[in-house]
């Protein structure tokens, strides 16, 4: 952009003033344009981790057949971690997905939202958890407008005691704004 301003000798504090006045409105324009494009990003951030969710999924099918259960879900943009229950195996088995394939476990933990014998009494089928809820949820979400920039992320070692019966769902909003 390219602003030319001629100064008359006559006015120059009225050029001033105007200068400014412009400057205070481009500045609250700019202001705007950088949360429009956050709200953006955030919005394609969702449907990238919507995207990687049924990618892992294909993944998950393909692996371990038509539905399986799991004890525990993880997913980002990059990757997927599930603890995933095999019939008549015992404990879960901890699988990472990244990319395009899978990748070794080694010096990495996924640990289920309960004891182990709970969170396999209470395995949950792949299946459960849908793209489209999700989807439903975020838009939800990012129709309040101080919400529209906050990017959901996933918070680590959060223990919840178990009541029995009841679904337990969490998502967690961190506020980009600071």
């Amino acid at each position: 952009m390219h602003v030319g301003v001629l100064v008359a000798r006559s006015a120059p504090l009225a050029v001033l003033a105007a200068v400014a006045a412009w400057g205070i409105a481009r500045a609250d324009a700019q202001g705007a344009d950088v949360v429009a494009i956050q709200a953006r990003e955030a919005r394609n951030a969702d449907q990238r981790t919507i995207a990687a969710l049924e990618r892992f999924r294909a993944a998950l099918v393909a692996r371990f057949g038509a539905d399986p259960a799991l004890t525990m879900l993880d997913v980002s943009e990059n990757e997927g971690e599930a603890l995933v229950l095999r019939a008549g195996t015992g404990a879960p088995e901890h699988v990472i997905w990244q990319g395009e394939r899978w990748i070794g476990t080694e010096n990495r933990q996924l640990r289920a939202w309960a004891a182990e014998r709970v969170a396999a009494a209470n395995a949950f089928p792949l299946s459960s958890v849908r793209a489209a809820a999700m989807r439903a949820w975020l838009a939800s979400w990012r129709k309040v407008p101080a919400q529209a920039t906050d990017f959901v992320k996933v918070v680590e070692n959060v223990q919840i005691p178990y009541v029995q019966g009841d679904d337990i769902t969490i998502w967690v909003g961190f506020d980009s704004k600071g």
